[in-house]
């Protein structure tokens, strides 16, 4: 374990002027981790006042304006342990903000949050739910407003990831059951269900997907090979695009673009538990893996917004892994001088 990193804070200004920061959704408490970034981890923020409850961090994401953060949670037992919970956020951790209100009696005892992320525009939430619920998406303004009512029943097995499209007019999900992924209109409300692609990802568990900066293709990673498959995008499915030629070894759990939208990184289960492809329209050759990789289970992918450091989750200490990246792996970062306490999850940078 490396010793503390000090840093000009000065210089990693993010959202809002706010501190460059990189949180991490993990097992155990507090569930969620948030350091402050500047090529490097600098010091751990104080745990929130008020700790969510559950058992697993699955997922974490900033609101685009910055000012909140907002956590999927792993738990048993709603209304003590819900879903999802939030946080304000300004240089730290604010307040606990209310929590969604279940979305059935089944989620009364049984509430596992596996996703979240915010629209664009930053007046909407979408939480997806392993247990009941599937796909929820909530109003957002500074807290968790009403449910918004859909989508139809087409939507089957427990949701697993969710992403909105950079234009913010299509809300897709990961899910267990064929067709693994669907995409729905959106326009402040679920619109008709997109039609699945003509060659779908094999049918058993979508785990998690991206579109690309620009929105003109939508990766999805899974359980069974190819492992990721991707798609052109343009108000609907294009024909799958080919195969990479060096595919994960074993399936592959998330999926990022980088910011230029010239990469593909995927998180999987095997050694080194990431890969990164170039992406023009089609994959690339596999990026050369880091000179020392992390191991374990890869549980969580995430480019910085400036696109110069690749991070990475994964079940073994020390649970985070971050590299610099230019088109290609530099010198991993030092690990936080304060780690995780557990595996890793997914991970968000602001």
């Amino acid at each position: 374990m490396s010793g503390a990193l000090h840093f000009v804070w000065a210089a990693t200004l993010g959202t809002g002027g706010q501190t460059r920061v990189i949180a991490i959704a993990h097992d155990d408490t507090p569930l969620v981790s948030a350091y402050a970034w500047n090529n490097g981890f600098g010091t751990k923020f104080a745990n929130p006042s008020t700790l969510p409850v559950g058992f697993s961090g699955s997922d974490v994401a900033f609101s685009p304006a910055g000012d909140a953060m907002v956590m999927a949670l792993m738990s048993n037992n709603y209304p003590s342990q819900p879903d999802a919970s939030a946080y304000a956020w300004n240089n730290g951790f604010g307040v606990k903000l209310a929590s969604p209100e279940p979305t059935s009696p089944a989620q009364l005892s049984e509430s596992r949050g596996t996703g979240v992320a915010f629209a664009p525009s930053g007046n909407a939430v979408a939480v997806t739910n392993s247990g009941t619920g599937l796909l929820n998406v909530y109003a957002w303004s500074n807290g968790f407003g009403a449910k918004y009512p859909g989508p139809d029943s087409s939507l089957t097995g427990s949701g697993l990831g969710v992403s909105f499209s950079p234009s913010g007019n299509a809300v897709a999900v990961a899910h267990a059951n064929s067709p693994v992924v669907s995409v729905y209109h959106w326009s402040d409300g679920f619109g008709a269900k997109h039609a699945d692609p003509s060659v779908p990802p094999p049918p058993f568990y979508g785990y998690d997907l991206a579109f690309t900066p620009s929105g003109d293709a939508l990766a999805v990673v899974h359980f069974d090979s190819p492992y990721l498959s991707i798609y052109p995008w343009a108000n609907g499915f294009g024909s799958r695009y080919a195969s990479p030629t060096l595919p994960a070894v074993n399936f592959a759990f998330r999926v990022a673009f980088s910011p230029a939208g010239d990469a593909v990184a995927v998180a999987y289960n095997g050694s080194p538990c990431l890969a990164v492809y170039p992406w023009a329209n089609g994959f690339g050759a596999k990026f050369a893996d880091p000179a020392s990789p992390p191991t374990g289970l890869g549980r969580g992918i995430a480019f910085s917004p400036a696109g110069d450091a690749v991070a990475v989750a994964h079940a073994n200490y020390p649970y985070i892994s971050v590299y610099p990246w230019s088109n290609g792996f530099g010198t991993k970062f030092a690990d936080p001088a304060t780690p995780l306490p557990n595996a890793g999850n997914r991970i968000t940078f602001l």
